[in-house]
């Protein structure tokens, strides 16, 4: 994974040679687009914005601990109710914790 600021190239990436073998074709594992890159500043205001107040830090960590009723959400579950993958909400986490 490459950074430069809050943009992130997403890491997985694969290489596959068509059945001629003179043409490749890159793209994402299971997609078959190119690839894409994440801007976290835009991915953490929309879940902001999901939210009446609180910064991004605190949203996180009150889902985490106290999402779900009180009980705590796992990230299969955070990522589902943001409407994100794993992928991105990893991203996100790293990016806070870089930041503290």
């Amino acid at each position: 994974m490459s950074g430069t600021g809050s943009i992130y190239e997403y890491p997985r990436k694969y290489t596959q040679k068509n059945s001629d073998q003179t043409s490749v074709k890159q793209g994402l594992y299971g997609t078959g687009k190119g690839d894409f890159k994440i801007n976290i500043e835009e991915e953490r205001n929309k879940i902001e914005n999901l939210y009446d107040d609180g910064g991004f830090g605190e949203i996180l960590c009150t889902e985490l601990h106290y999402g779900n009723g009180g009980n705590g959400l796992h990230f299969k579950c955070l990522a589902k109710k943001w409407n994100i993958s794993l992928e991105i909400l990893g991203l996100l986490i790293y990016d806070h914790c870089k930041r503290l």
